[in-house]
């Protein structure tokens, strides 16, 4: 079991508290307003007296059409504004704006909100040691919320609807962190979230299923996350998705979906695929509004793009400020498409009312998350939402664990850490996996405002599917390659990728022209490919093929592999060629025959058209070949310089056998050098039986033997 760094700021005053994280300033906030009026944005360089502004579309558009649709709006304002950004999957956009132009943009129909751009402060953890009690001293009041619940889960039904001041706070076990069946840590929020069952018990139930974390990075070091490194993005210049200086990412990924391994801890989700979207730098600050729109709109692209399933997929926020119509408007409309988000509700001891994107909770796919400590109680610190005559819309959904929460931190070392930033992920991980239900409402430290605590939906783990992949194991070419697969626990209709590898395989050696493949799932939870892998005639020995199975959301992690050895194909006599070339550098292979092979043209006498400028690479095959080097026109590869050697022009002979092969040679004097294994050929120009390299009377080099050394017995006479 690794130690845990363990991390204790709750005595501590807040100005040592912001010291001891680099980044973190009080502008940030534990306990304080996040409004975002301090974090207006830079004047937009070079345009004086602009800022940058987000604006809000009444009605999204299709992606395809949401240009066309700015460049109508902002055509009413000024013809020379153009868009900083377009987030198409959102209906918004971000342009740069004079202050008349944002009153003139307001006032036209279907924009819903124009917002200056501002900063967004991440949530720093408030940390307390395990088991210590973040409830402030006094008698809490036991008055309870929530008459009516209505967000309904993920099999459709809705939460429970009624309550009584009995059930504030009871029937609830409290656990301490214990060792899990696999081995590792499992942390007292993961088995509270489960009611008392170990998850580790069943394995990695979250693998099929993804989360991105929009959040500080995620740190790829701890070997205990499976992270997707093609969808990961980093939303910060310079820094890498995989880079997380403050720890924050990391720890809220690994209460999400830290593997059941036998290392560090366990998570919600274990083997959920991590999706890491960076908008806060290693310093921990860099996000903004639109960073923190792009990042939303560039996750529900991934989704909408790749098909992936709803009900496996979910976005978790533990950032926020003040309020922004921008924000909430932006995960409304992803929300709006059947994307769930799991949202930290705040650290300030506040109305979620006043605090984005929390207060987006209202939405049935908007999960908005308050914390509570091991014995149930609300954290001082949680922002709560309280209903009354003014208020009737209640924004924050459940309550999870957010107190003394071990999980993975800076430079990968595991740490307590407490903030509603803990609590979210614990919902994220049950919507990964079983779905979240309400439990009993905690014990609230602000009356009126108890939330219930969030469960897994049945307390039964889902069955993690089961791949199997079945082929021959050796085919010989020209055969047919047929691929079976089984599965177990995957819904009909679900598209499997195939891919395949392997020393020398190309998608030129199947019939289907591809070194990828679909598969669908039927109900029986089957399904089939098959090709035909061709015959080449080459003689290259047997190859081995590898034919890995993937889950189209998890392509970076194979869930099945077979290898199949590919039979070299027994080649039929080859009929005798002639092969000639042009007057530019060819490349000429023959066949299993015994060629008569060339790179000159057949006929012409000029120097260009007996191979002068051109170097040809010239493949004989496994027959008795014949390789020409002149013939009654004379010498090929004369460039006719009596002063050049001739490195400019000639034949590279690569596969020239001993007792095998032949060369034909116009009549005349020949030389030969040999160096590093390979045997040049050189015409002894001024016939007096030496190697002139040199001065003005040059011998021409006409042919280079790779690896081999023709003998005067192997030359036809032409």
């Amino acid at each position: 079991m690794s130690k845990a760094k363990s991390i204790s700021f709750i005595d501590t005053s807040l100005a040592e508290l912001w010291s001891l994280q680099p980044g973190w300033s009080q502008q940030d906030g534990i306990g304080l307003n996040l409004g975002l009026e301090a974090h207006q944005a830079e004047p937009a360089s070079g345009i004086t007296g602009t800022r940058t502004y987000v604006v809000s579309l009444d009605r999204a558009p299709l992606p395809k059409n949401l240009a066309a649709t700015v460049r109508s709006l902002l055509d009413d304002v000024s013809v020379e504004l153009q868009p900083r950004q377009l987030f198409d999957q959102l209906g918004a956009f971000s342009v740069d704006l004079g202050d008349s132009q944002v009153e003139s943009l307001r006032q036209i129909p279907g924009i819903r909100s124009v917002e200056a751009d501002r900063a967004v402060p991440m949530m720093p953890p408030v940390t307390v040691e395990p088991g210590q009690s973040s409830q402030d001293e006094g008698t809490v009041s036991l008055a309870f919320k929530k008459l009516l619940w209505q967000k309904p889960d993920r099999a459709g039904q809705a939460f429970n609807s009624s309550y009584s001041l009995e059930d504030i706070g009871l029937n609830a076990t409290t656990y301490g962190d214990t060792t899990s069946v696999s081995g590792e840590t499992l942390p007292w929020g993961v088995k509270a979230v489960w009611n008392g069952f170990d998850v580790s018990s069943k394995g990695n139930v979250g693998i099929g299923s993804t989360v991105f974390v929009i959040d500080s990075g995620v740190l790829d070091t701890t070997g205990d996350l499976n992270l997707n490194s093609t969808w990961s993005k980093s939303f910060i210049a310079g820094e890498s998705a995989f880079s997380d200086g403050v720890g924050h990412g990391t720890h809220v990924a690994g209460t999400i979906a830290a593997l059941a391994n036998g290392k560090g801890v366990v998570g919600v989700a274990p083997g959920a695929q991590v999706v890491s979207l960076k908008v806060f730098a290693n310093s921990g600050g860099g996000a903004t509004i639109t960073s923190i729109i792009d990042a939303i709109n560039y996750a529900v692209g991934v989704i909408n793009t790749n098909g992936l399933d709803r009900s496996k997929v979910v976005i978790n926020m533990s950032l926020g400020g003040g309020l922004s119509s921008a924000l909430s408007n932006a995960i409304i409309n992803a929300a709006n498409q059947g994307i769930r988000f799991a949202i930290a509700a705040g650290n300030s001891g506040q109305d979620v009312d006043g605090f984005s994107p929390a207060n987006a909770g209202d939405h049935p796919n908007v999960y908005t998350v308050s914390a509570v400590d091991s014995t149930y109680t609300m954290a001082s610190w949680s922002n709560w939402d309280r209903l009354d005559a003014s208020d009737s819309v209640d924004d924050v959904d459940l309550s999870a664990p957010g107190v003394g929460v071990l999980s993975y931190f800076q430079g990968g070392q595991l740490a307590y850490l407490s903030g509603t930033s803990m609590a979210a992920p614990h919902v994220a991980g049950l919507l990964l996996t079983d779905g979240v239900k309400a439990g009993s409402l905690v014990t609230p430290v602000v009356a009126g405002t108890a939330d219930p605590f969030a469960l897994a939906a049945t307390g039964v783990i889902p069955t993690p599917p089961t791949f199997s992949l079945q082929a021959l194991t050796s085919i010989t070419e020209g055969g047919s390659l047929a691929i079976a697969v089984t599965t177990t626990n995957i819904a009909a209709g679900t598209v499997l990728s195939l891919r395949f590898s392997g020393g020398g395989i190309s998608a030129g050696d199947f019939a289907s022209g591809s070194l990828t493949a679909s598969i669908s799932i039927d109900a029986s939870g089957r399904g089939s490919f098959s090709t035909t892998v061709l015959a080449d005639n080459l003689i290259e020995g047997n190859e081995s093929l590898l034919v890995s199975l993937f889950q189209t959301n998890a392509p970076d992690q194979p869930v099945a592999q077979a290898s199949i050895n590919l039979i070299d194909s027994p080649l039929p006599p080859a009929a005798d060629r002639v092969l000639w070339g042009t007057t530019g550098s060819d490349i000429i292979t023959g066949s299993t025959g015994n060629d008569r092979i060339s790179g000159v043209l057949a006929s012409g006498t000029s120097a260009k058209a007996m191979g002068a400028s051109q170097i040809d690479v010239l493949t004989g095959g496994s027959g008795a070949d014949v390789f020409v080097l002149g013939d009654n026109r004379g010498l090929f590869y004369n460039d006719r310089i009596n002063g050049n050697l001739g490195i400019g022009d000639y034949a590279r002979i690569r596969d020239f056998t001993s007792g095998v092969d032949k060369i034909q040679l116009f009549s005349a004097s020949y030389l030969t050098s040999a160096s590093q294994g390979n045997t040049s050929l050189y015409w002894d120009r001024n016939g007096n039986g030496k190697l002139n390299l040199t001065g003005s009377n040059q011998d021409e080099l006409i042919a280079i033997f790779t690896n081999s050394s023709p003998t005067s017995a192997e030359v036809v006479w032409a």
